[in-house]
């Protein structure tokens, strides 16, 4: 027999290193496979877990040569093992290519999602295969071993963030490789020599691993603008990861030019900082039609200026610059690594970084954007809103989609000024303006047409006819259009629109005058992406030209990942059940299914719809998912009490209740309480995600107990592997979905789900009066 504590021990400790090894491999999967693969990282895991389910559903004698012991040591060594042979093989073996660029070298980017599947697939199932063997050794007890497993997921979630906040990769992983090895010597329970030695062997292996990581990982190969007449040579200079993304300064070497420069570079390229060197007191006058320097072209006066996404100050020292050395400047900025790395930096001294953002007139602000605006009380002549990397915005998990939504665009127009200005450089303007457009209808403000102008965009250059687009509040008048117009050779065919000109571009003409698009159409905080996925040009083999379209290549990835989980999930339940004396019932396929699904669904809509009145992404992840882990795991003890008081036939009912009842409690979050201090909102929080934590947590132990009362105990093994594969599909089904339904709509369909997972279980049990439901 095994001690029920240190089950749960094992239990804990196994689900807080999955919990955190997911999380890990999912900053790798940014960095090295590209960040439109990143979401790939959940499918690998619930996926591994799922082949130890099936696994251990195959061999039903590995209970009886089950050991603590011997499950610790086998999950330090493969976890320990898996990792550095994949960051040597993605570090040695392959290039990093540039964001951009991406969808021309495709074999390459298939060669490394690859190698990260298939080599973080293993410590996965040994993950799946430890955690089966708990259930079902401890079946009996499911409900105190399976809340185990949630309570260490949630301090794994707690704990990784927290940790990129203030170290870096390599630090993130020796604390990983800490508790892990601290973990296998507890459990070894031999005598004193023995587990010294042991120890010893794992702190050596731990201390040459984490400077074996350091060089890995600092010393990969990079290739930027690959399709370029002048590509460069680059070399990085510094570099560190924090909680969003890993940040590297670099130096960029034109040979045929002649010429260099620096950038920060966040991940695999998907974003890009200028580097701009700081020469105080001096200032200039325009000298290209750009939307930046348009309002001085236009001679609009500009004392306070607000900048989003400012990087490391490039557009807040030209617009110190061309205002005279006047303009009292304020930059908004989530990642502080823009300007602590170059500003630290002694080859870039001369730049003058530092001295700029210790100027007086110059307020830089580390925070996130949209919360920036939400709490700003101050009016600008000037807002600039900056590229913020425009093909990462269909990604989910990152809050700069929400200051493009209608209602950031009111908090913009709020901080506008009577007279101001406010820019959208190089973003997605067709959405921006049909927003702007039924702002201006619900408020009675009169039409956009002398309020816009639209520029072709001298930034993207691998981008067809990018657009710049300018709003003024109080309108543009006809000598500013012409001195747009009229500034240079070029600018009649730069200007796409603008009040009153002749000829303008027909496209972006018919954004300004034609009719309203639908109100589901609009951006909004709900449904905050401006790429939308394309259902219709869907191919399971497309043409790779096809696929180096950024719209074209995510909508595939997305759409083809969902459909192979469902395949893999109808084989995994054939395989499964292919055996009569190990096959789960049906009814217990059909719950598992449905409520791993809704649940996922669930939790994945309530991140996202809380994402934001967190306002900070490190404090999203480490208080959201952990809450709601914690309370499912609270679920989960009390899941005998629960639902004997409520009865599974009306259980269901209620949680369908419960959610639904969440959806208007979340809108007066985001519209009322957004305010509130940061211990605030985590009250706030807890009290919308501890009912539905709760509720959810209960399903899973109660069925094992059920199928335990039944005589189907030999069928608990497999039940982990089927309600892990409905997870899973349910949270690629909520990430890709959400896109264009938004988030409420999900959490309505994981509602519609656990009333028919209540009216399944009425027929099953009242109608049909089958044993399995009735207890």
């Amino acid at each position: 027999m095994h001690d029920l504590r240190s089950l749960r021990a094992l239990v804990f400790w196994t689900a807080f290193s999955c919990l955190m090894f997911e999380l890990l491999i999912a900053r790798l999967a940014d960095f090295f496979i590209g960040f439109r693969n990143t979401f790939l990282a959940l499918p690998v895991t619930f996926l591994g877990l799922a082949l130890g389910s099936l696994y251990v559903h195959f061999r039903p004698q590995l209970a009886a040569r089950f050991s603590v012991r011997g499950s610790m040591l086998g999950l330090a060594a493969v976890s320990f093992s898996t990792l550095a042979a994949v960051l040597v093989i993605l570090t040695r073996g392959f290039t990093i290519i540039a964001a951009d660029d991406a969808g021309f070298y495709l074999t390459d980017a298939a060669l490394k999602t690859a190698v990260f599947v298939a080599g973080f697939i293993i410590p996965f199932f040994v993950f799946g295969r430890i955690l089966t063997l708990c259930y079902h050794v401890e079946r009996d007890h499911i409900g105190r071993i399976y809340s185990a497993d949630f309570f260490g997921a949630a301090l794994g979630c707690f704990a990784t963030p927290v940790l990129f906040h203030f170290v870096s990769l390599p630090e993130v992983m020796l604390v990983w490789m800490i508790s892990l090895s601290a973990v296998v010597v507890v459990f070894l329970k031999m005598n004193v020599r023995t587990t010294a030695a042991v120890a010893v062997g794992l702190l050596a292996l731990t201390t040459g691993s984490y400077f074996a990581i350091r060089w890995l990982e600092g010393s990969v190969e990079y290739q930027y603008y690959s399709r370029d007449d002048d590509p460069p040579t680059t070399r990085e200079i510094a570099s560190r990861w924090n909680e969003f993304s890993r940040v590297q300064l670099v130096r960029f070497e034109f040979k045929k030019d002649k010429r260099s420069h620096y950038k920060v570079i966040h991940d695999d390229g998907r974003s890009n900082v200028h580097v701009r060197a700081y020469q105080p007191g001096r200032t200039t006058t325009p000298q290209k039609l750009d939307s930046l320097e348009s309002p001085f072209i236009m001679q609009r006066p500009v004392k306070e200026a607000l900048v989003m996404f400012a990087g490391c100050g490039d557009e807040m020292i030209r617009i110190r610059e061309l205002s005279g050395d006047t303009a009292h400047v304020t930059g908004v900025e989530i990642n502080p690594l823009c300007v602590a790395l170059p500003s630290s930096a002694p080859e870039l001294a001369d730049l003058r970084i530092a001295e700029f953002f210790a100027h007086p007139d110059v307020t830089m602000r580390f925070m996130e954007g949209r919360a920036f605006l939400m709490q700003n009380q101050k009016q600008y002549d000037l807002i600039y809103v900056g590229s913020s990397a425009p093909t990462a915005l269909q990604v989910t998990g990152h809050t700069r989609k929400y200051l493009y939504t209608k209602e950031a665009l009111r908090d913009y127009l709020r901080a506008l000024a009577p007279h101001g200005l406010l820019i959208f450089d190089y973003q997605s303007t067709e959405f921006i303006a049909q927003a702007l457009k039924h702002i201006a209808a619900e408020d009675g403000t009169g039409p956009l047409e002398n309020k816009v102008i639209f520029l072709r965009s001298r930034f993207g250059k691998n981008v067809r006819t990018p657009i710049d687009l300018i709003f003024a509040k109080d309108g543009f008048t006809p000598d500013e259009v012409s001195s747009l117009v009229s500034y240079s050779p070029d600018a009649p065919a730069m200007v796409r629109y603008a009040p009153g000109i002749a000829n303008p571009n027909a496209a972006s003409a018919a954004v300004v005058n034609g009719p309203l698009i639908e109100a589901d159409k609009v951006v909004t905080d709900d449904r905050p992406f401006l790429l939308d996925l394309d259902f219709a040009s869907y191919r399971l083999i497309p043409d790779p030209e096809v696929l180096q379209n950024v719209r074209h290549y995510e909508s595939w990835l997305r759409l083809t990942t969902l459909l192979g989980l469902v395949a893999v999930a109808g084989a995994f339940i054939v395989v499964a059940s292919w055996r009569r004396e190990r096959r789960a019932p049906a009814p217990a396929l059909v719950y598992l299914l449905i409520s791993g699904f809704c649940y996922m669904l669930v939790e994945v809509a309530l991140m996202a719809k809380l994402e934001l009145f967190m306002q900070d992404v490190t404090v999203s992840m480490a208080s959201v998912i952990t809450v709601f882990l914690l309370t499912t795991g609270v679920g989960s003890l009390a899941h005998q009490r629960l639902i004997g008081r409520i009865g599974m036939r009306a259980f269901p009912f209620v949680v369908a209740a419960i959610v639904l009842g969440s959806i208007p409690l979340l809108s007066l979050l985001q519209q009322q309480l957004v305010g509130l201090p940061l211990i605030g909102r985590l009250l706030a929080v807890a009290v919308v995600v501890f009912p539905i934590g709760v509720a959810l947590g209960a399903f899973y132990p109660w069925l094992v107990s059920r199928l335990v009362a039944t005589d189907h105990a030999a069928t608990v093994p497999i039940t982990y592997g089927i309600s892990t594969l409905a997870s899973v599909i349910g949270a690629s089904f909520a990430m890709t979905m959400m896109i264009p339904w938004g988030f409420t709509r999900l959490l309505v369909l994981g509602a519609s789900g656990y009333a028919l997972l209540g009216a399944f279980i009425l027929v099953h049990s009242h109608v049909l009066r089958r044993p399995l439901f009735t207890g």
